[in-house]
Order: C-alpha cells, then sequence, then structure tokens
C-alpha cells in the first residue's frame, strides 16, 4: 500500500535493513529440522535449522555464503549452469531442474522425511556425470525472535562403523552432530585437519 504525502508517493510499510533484493528461494522441513533457503540462482542450501527443546530456540547452521554448494563435473571438468526451473512436487517437495552446457540435464529433489532427523539432496542426471556437494560450516547460531552467535567447537571425522564424515558441534549450550551419506558411488574428499567437506 502506498500514500501520497505533500506530492511524495512513500510506502506505509517498513522493511527491515537486511532485505535488500526480493529473489525467489524455496525451502523445506519437517518437526526436527528447517532447509529456510534453498537459492533459485544455483541449487545452494544457505544453511539449516535444528529445533533445541533444552534452548527452547533453533540451531542455525550456516556457511560464509552457502552452508552446501552445489558443483557439476563431467571427466574432471566442471559444467557451467545454464539455466535452472524451479518448482515444487506435490506442493512443498523443492525440484530443482538443472539445464547445463552441452545439453545435460539434471532434476534435484530437496526430501526433509517427516519421520527422520535430516534430509536428502537427491539427484537424476540425463547423463553420468559427478556431482559434488561442498559443505562449509562457518557459524553457529541460536534463533529466538533474532539470532545470537554461539562459540562451538567442529570436529570434523570418520564415523567408528560406516566410514563416513561426521560432524560433531558441541558448546556449554549446544550439542550435536550432522552425519553424511550417499549413494553406492559416495566418495568424500580427504579432509584430515580441515574444517570443510567435498562430498
Amino acid at each position: 500500500m502506498w500514500r501520497k504525502i505533500l506530492n511524495r508517493t512513500v510506502p506505509i510499510l517498513t522493511r527491515p535493513e537486511e532485505i535488500v533484493k526480493n529473489e525467489r528461494v524455496l525451502y523445506a522441513g519437517n518437526h526436527y529440522l528447517s532447509v529456510p533457503i534453498i537459492d533459485c540462482q544455483n541449487g545452494a542450501i544457505k544453511n539449516i535449522n535444528v529445533v533445541s527443546l533444552s534452548n527452547k530456540a533453533l540451531v542455525e547452521l550456516k556457511g560464509e555464503a552457502n552452508l552446501f554448494t552445489l558443483h557439476f563435473y563431467q571427466e574432471g571438468k566442471e559444467i557451467e549452469i545454464e539455466k535452472i526451473d524451479v518448482s515444487k512436487e506435490q506442493y512443498y517437495l523443492p525440484r530443482l531442474d538443472f539445464f547445463l552446457k552441452g545439453g545435460i540435464r539434471v532434476t534435484g529433489r530437496i526430501f526433509t522425511d517427516l519421520k527422520e532427523k535430516g534430509l536428502i539432496y537427491s539427484f537424476e542426471s540425463s547423463e553420468e556425470i559427478e556431482i559434488s556437494l561442498f559443505f562449509d560450516l562457518k557459524d553457529v547460531c541460536l534463533l529466538r525472535f533474532d539470532s545470537y552467535k554461539i562459540d562451538t567447537k567442529k570436529i570434523i571425522k570418520r564415523d567408528k562403523w560406516l566410514g563416513n564424515p561426521l560432524i560433531n558441534i558441541f558448546s556449554s549450550g549446544v550439542s550435536l552432530a550432522l552425519a553424511f551419506d550417499g549413494d553406492k558411488d559416495f566418495e568424500v574428499d580427504d579432509f584430515k585437519g580441515k574444517q570443510t567437506l567435498n562430498l
């Protein structure tokens, strides 16, 4: 709504300072976690929020730019994304159709099963390619009306039974772990001494 005041048109509603542009995003979630911002320009997941009953808040995990960033490769060379079409299947499942250089088409879907405390980013490709998710956990925050950064220790190691990467996040008020898995060709770059993962 707009109002004319002294020959000037000004908006009645205010806008928070952090909102500087209007971009379309997708989102997903269940009773345990939410994926509030899925970037429609590149398929990246900006952050994940996890319910913390002990803190009566959400624990926000976020990266410097993104928490998860997608990369596509064929024969060792990165493939450029030319276009992305986004939609919601069954009115709520985020779907991203990636049109890559060379006519390759990839369909990505993000599932947050109501019975699971996690999410699945699944892909179907028209050709055999490699898909990499770069994981970069920069900050851990508590969300309760506002975002409060908390000091945490992060340790990346291999799971004792499956050998997959596992991130332990702990502080005086927050303790949680993230485990990663994939299909039969799932691989992880060496992460010894690193704070990031290339899945």
